[in-house]
């Protein structure tokens, strides 16, 4: 017979000024915390960690966008987050710890506006469709889970 699990209610303060749009949530990380994802029509993106046993959390600073956040997504590991914006592209960024802004990681390319994202279960693919209709399927490259990666996106950008 399956205990009853007690209900856990959180108010979490994101620190959007507009619309939430995306949610994503990573399920318990190597920390014992879980990772959530908000982004909004504020064109930001924010990451709350919350420790499970205290229920204490922290909610890092913006990463912002030059447009509105539609969609959320974040990997099995908890390291990568997936942005999809009304700019046509999909952002990835890593997840660096508690109160701190994610790192860009890599920017990929639609022809219209994205407006869903999602990994697959063992988190090597990458799902994302515009509203032109089209769903792209990409890789998710080792090195974007490494430390290494936010070094290779700012070598990429300049």
């Amino acid at each position: 017979f399956l205990k009853k699990k007690k209900k856990m209610e959180l108010r979490i303060p994101t620190g959007h000024v507009d619309s939430v749009w995306g949610l994503g949530y990573s399920s318990l990380l190597h920390d014992g915390s879980l990772c959530f994802l908000s982004g909004a029509a504020d064109q930001t993106i924010r990451v709350t960690e919350v420790a499970v046993e205290s229920g204490n959390f922290t909610v890092s600073p913006p990463l912002h966008y030059e447009h509105a956040v539609w969609r959320v997504a974040v990997h099995s590991r908890g390291q990568l987050l997936v942005v999809s914006c009304s700019d046509g592209h999909v952002h990835v960024s890593r997840r660096r710890g508690p109160a701190r802004a994610p790192a860009p990681v890599a920017r990929l390319r639609h022809q219209a506006a994205v407006y869903a994202v999602c990994f697959s279960t063992g988190g090597t693919w990458l799902l994302s469709g515009d509203v032109a209709g089209n769903v792209l399927l990409w890789d998710v490259p080792r090195h974007w889970l490494d430390d290494t990666a936010e070094e290779q996106h700012e070598r990429h950008e300049q």
